[in-house]
């Protein structure tokens, strides 16, 4: 069965946007007939490859059920607006903390962004809408709370309702902190909560908190997500939306809280199939992004889609999520190209075999090399990778043991995704058994340090993770230009290459590198002049370092950390510290080192000051600066019972 690739035009109901150059926001088409009139929205940011698939399936129920309502993608209008007016894309994954931090957003976009959102009130409140629905995430928290403000100012009885992530999980608390502008507060699957809501009106309901976390809905019994009120040319991947195979996670990843927001379900695969050809012979839609958490949850179930995907001979493509499992030979993979699959998102996390297991990942190295291997050379599958830095049982050992396999994967990885340090999520098993995992902290609340969590010894703090982190792209960018890597830095920062230099007269000569466990990255060691805390942090640099040495030999490095520009770039994931490094090393491992660095106990971000205070009278002033001078062979590194 094969299907031509068509978009809807005007006269189906679209209004055209001018995307090249337009002020005023609009929805996307007009109410349909039905009860209430509600005007759904979602601010930024999101991602502006295609419209948003939550929101889509709220309102194919919405509407299916009777009920009138209109769309504002406020993100895909508010990112070509401000494309016409700067020239920094603010949409870049790097960039998220300008749209979820308070101080960030008042610096950097409030100005920009706010006189948008109040043109979107004047139509609204044309709209005369009975109930305004926001979807809330943690990268648009920002607008949204000052959109919610302005709206509860011009319309003060219309009913106000959140939902989305963001919602589920800080809901109750940000009611009582930012917004108690709002009515309603829908937490967990809100397909059936929402329509009940709308059906029995909120007569004798007292209370804002409506569902609860945990959903297991019928999957099968939901409607299908309705995009009939985008022009899907404003999104960067034209033809492209979301959708869903299943929900939840069989995994049991403790820095995670996926199990505790919704039970696994997969949907029917000739539902699945059902939806996809709607979609295709309705809106000319020919790409997917499956967004289920793992596509390959329920193997069984996927198998039949891709059989049924396979005989339907579709001309579509897809992209999703996986979880690496040594089931998923050479042949399934070659049997996922042949269904169209065009690329798989590994959440691998971890190079580390024992923080793997710590993680509670359930997968083994071996597994993780075979699924990216196997993918690459179906010669269609393109592989992207999720990373997490700095789990609390991480030592230095484990941070060498991730890069080694970075190395190993280099031709194989086509994009990774760094992230942002390791997050404790609430309700996460990280969160609620903190204490089992090293984090210092009393009774169910964690201590802070750099107003975030840290491990006995300040041997994992946020300043040890940003430096992880930030050395991670600087080893990336070397591999790329000196090791044959073909990885590209999903979330690479333009200025990373301002923080380094780097010079070998060698080309890496191994393919592979077997990970050594027999390494001790405490080159600097006590001494009464130095602060534990300055060694643990000077101590960092020595992982990259080595694994340089195994890749190429002889090398020269130099890695400058700036708090300011740091500051600009990484936001709130950097920290005040300074330092000069510089690593010389020959062929035969003769090495000399100078580290001269500084940290300061004081948070360049003003909204951070009453937590340091806080920390500094509980903690003591942990600042300090020191200078290191050292030399050796790094043979000296190995633990002596082993060196032979």
């Amino acid at each position: 069965m094969n299907f031509t690739v068509k978009f809807k035009s005007n006269s189906d109901g679209l209004i055209k946007l001018k995307y090249n150059s337009y002020e005023e926001p609009i929805s996307l088409k007009d109410f349909n007939d039905g009860e209430e009139r509600i005007v759904f929205i979602i601010c930024p940011s999101w991602t502006i490859e295609f419209p948003p698939t939550g929101l889509a399936t709220i309102v194919g129920n919405t509407r299916d059920a009777g009920f009138s309502c209109k769309v504002y993608d406020l993100n895909i209008q508010t990112h070509h607006y401000l494309m016409d007016k700067t020239d920094i894309n603010y949409w870049r994954s790097e960039n998220n903390f300008y749209w979820g931090n308070q101080y960030f957003y008042e610096k950097h976009l409030s100005k920009l962004v706010n006189p948008y959102m109040l043109k979107v009130v004047d139509k609204i409140v044309e709209d005369k809408p009975t109930i305004v629905g926001l979807s809330l995430y943690s990268t648009s928290i920002e607008p949204s709370i000052y959109l919610i403000k302005k709206i509860r100012e011009r319309l003060p009885y219309v009913k106000i309702i959140i939902g989305g992530t963001y919602a589920s999980i800080y809901g109750e608390l940000i009611i009582i902190d930012r917004l108690n502008d709002v009515d309603f507060v829908f937490v967990g699957e809100a397909e059936e909560t929402f329509l009940e809501f709308l059906k029995n009106g909120d007569k004798n309901r007292n209370e804002k908190i409506i569902g609860k976390m945990g959903g297991k809905i019928n999957l099968d019994n939901k409607s299908f997500a309705d995009y009939s009120d985008y022009d899907f040319s404003a999104y960067t991947d034209i033809g492209k939306i979301g959708l869903e195979t299943s929900r939840g996670c069989v995994a049991k990843c403790v820095f995670c809280n996926e199990t505790d927001f919704w039970k696994f379900r997969t949907i029917n695969y000739l539902k699945v199939m059902n939806e996809i050809e709607h979609q295709y012979t309705e809106h000319g839609i020919n790409k997917f992004l499956i967004t289920d958490s793992l596509i390959n949850g329920n193997l069984k179930n996927l198998n039949e889609l891709l059989d049924l995907m396979i005989i339907n001979n579709l001309d579509i493509s897809w992209h999703t999520y996986v979880r690496c499992d040594g089931r998923m030979n050479e042949d399934f993979m070659f049997k996922m190209a042949e269904s169209g699959c065009r690329g798989l998102s590994f959440g691998v996390e971890s190079g580390s075999e024992k923080v793997l297991s710590d993680m509670k990942k359930g997968i083994k190295i071996w597994e993780i090399e075979e699924n990216i291997k196997n993918a690459f050379n179906t010669n269609k599958i393109s592989t992207h990778v999720n990373w997490i830095i700095g789990f609390p049982t991480e030592e230095l050992i484990d941070y060498y043991h991730s890069n080694t396999l970075i190395y190993n994967l280099r031709k194989y990885i086509k994009n990774l995704s760094p992230g942002f340090g390791c997050q404790v999520v609430d309700n996460s098993r990280l969160f609620t058994n903190f204490k089992s995992y090293g984090i210092v902290g009393e009774g169910i609340k964690y201590d802070k340090f750099l107003n975030n969590w840290y491990t006995t010894d300040f041997k994992n703090t946020h300043l040890n993770r940003f430096m992880r982190l930030k050395m991670f792209h600087i080893y990336l960018m070397i591999l790329m230009s000196n090791a044959d890597s073909i990885i590209y830095n999903s979330q690479k920062y333009d200025d990373t290459s301002d923080s380094f230099e780097f010079y070998t007269e060698n080309k890496n000569t191994e393919e592979y590198i077997v990970q050594e466990s027999n390494i001790d990255f405490n080159v600097i060691k006590t001494g009464d002049d130095v602060s534990n805390f300055s060694r643990n942090i000077g101590n960092e640099f020595f992982p990259i370092f080595y694994e340089l040495y195994k890749i190429f030999g002889g090398f020269n490095i130099k890695i400058i950390f700036d708090p300011e520009k740091d500051f600009e770039s990484w936001g709130s994931f950097s920290d005040n510290y300074r330092s000069i490094t510089i690593f010389n090393i020959n062929d035969i491992g003769e090495y000399k080192c100078t580290i001269d660095h500084e940290f300061k106990h004081y948070s360049l971000s003003p909204d951070l000051e009453i937590p340091f205070n806080i920390e500094r009278n509980e903690l003591g002033d942990m600042s300090f600066r020191n200078y290191f001078n050292l030399s050796g062979n790094i043979s000296d590194w190995l633990i002596s019972e082993k060196k032979n």
